[in-house]
């Protein structure tokens, strides 16, 4: 879900850099066919800040996803089995986490720089750059990040977040260290059981097993 949310951004992103060129070079691209003029373009105003406001609404559904799923999973009590992050996990999304901000800062730095209207959409970038790092930090130093599993669902959270539903579930199936949620319908879901240490994926397939009955639930390679 959180690749959906950047992908959408990336898009819009792309959408804007040759108007933002235009407009701060003063010189007219051809984008896809369509002639961007330079300092001539009339709406290059609006369209800036028309820009910035879906980036922003993107970024704030994705950011309350996140904290959502966050805030559902610290709640270590409410489930039948929980878990922290395995060590491999963590420095997976530290890794993934800093490349996200260092490419948010340098697309940021790009509007900023290279034309003055389209300083609104550097700034819900950067916006979006301190909300990464504070959802991050606070979920690895707080050690809030985790996997956590009830009699409905399973449901995940670090710089991504994954829910998994028991109902209407009829096949689990483990390739590798992951395991895939088959729904019928083309709907499947996948889970890295590297978000756990290997002593605790042993007791999550346990437990799935009590919850998702394996009379009811076809499992293969577990």
């Amino acid at each position: 879900m959180n690749s959906f949310f950047n992908g959408l951004i990336l898009i819009l992103c792309f959408i804007s850099l040759p108007f933002a060129l235009a407009v701060g070079l003063n010189e007219d691209f051809t984008f896809f066919g369509m002639n961007i003029p330079g300092e001539e373009f009339a709406f290059k105003d609006w369209f800036f800040v028309l820009v910035a406001i879906l980036v922003f609404l993107l970024a704030a559904t994705k950011a309350s996803r996140k904290w959502s799923a966050l805030a559902v999973v610290k709640q270590r009590s409410r489930f039948l089995f929980s878990s922290n992050l395995s060590n491999k996990r963590k420095n997976t999304i530290i890794l993934f986490g800093g490349l996200e901000w260092l490419f948010i800062l340098l697309v940021a730095a790009f509007f900023l720089v290279i034309a003055k209207e389209s300083w609104v959409i550097a700034t819900v970038l950067l916006i979006m750059l301190i909300e990464h790092v504070l959802h991050l930090s606070y979920g690895l130093v707080g050690h809030k990040f985790g996997i956590g599993m009830t009699s409905k669902a399973i449901v995940t959270a670090d710089r991504s977040y994954v829910v998994i539903y028991f109902q209407g579930l009829k096949k689990v199936i483990k390739q590798q260290n992951n395991l895939l949620f088959d729904y019928g319908n083309n709907l499947v879901l996948e889970l890295d059981l590297d978000i756990m240490e290997p002593k605790e994926q042993e007791a999550f397939i346990i437990e799935l097993k009590k919850i998702a009955n394996p009379k009811k639930v076809y499992y293969d390679g577990i």
